[in-house]
């Protein structure tokens, strides 16, 4: 069990991660929670397939969004080997 300052020591962790994932609003403390039940939930897919990530995903609806973040941040000497790779199929 818990103590009160370990919950608090890890609330506070969780809050500057969401921090760190830039989001543009304040998150209310629903929002924090919902987010540390989904890690929590992230943490015992160690090990996971990426067919079965995939479909998570596409589950959670947010494949575009997903697909969207990856390819604005990766380089593009990526996109362009993505890109030949695709056109070679």
């Amino acid at each position: 069990m818990k103590t009160t300052q370990e919950a608090i020591a890890e609330q506070q962790a969780i809050n500057r991660k969401l921090q760190a994932m830039n989001h543009r609003e304040q998150l209310t403390q629903e929002d924090a929670a919902k987010a540390k039940l989904i890690m929590d939930s992230v943490k015992s897919l160690d090990g996971a397939d990426g067919e079965t990530l995939e479909s998570i995903i596409e589950l959670l609806g947010m494949r575009e969004q997903l697909t969207r973040q990856l390819f604005m941040t990766a380089s593009n000497k990526t996109i362009i080997q993505l890109m030949n790779e695709r056109l070679e199929q």
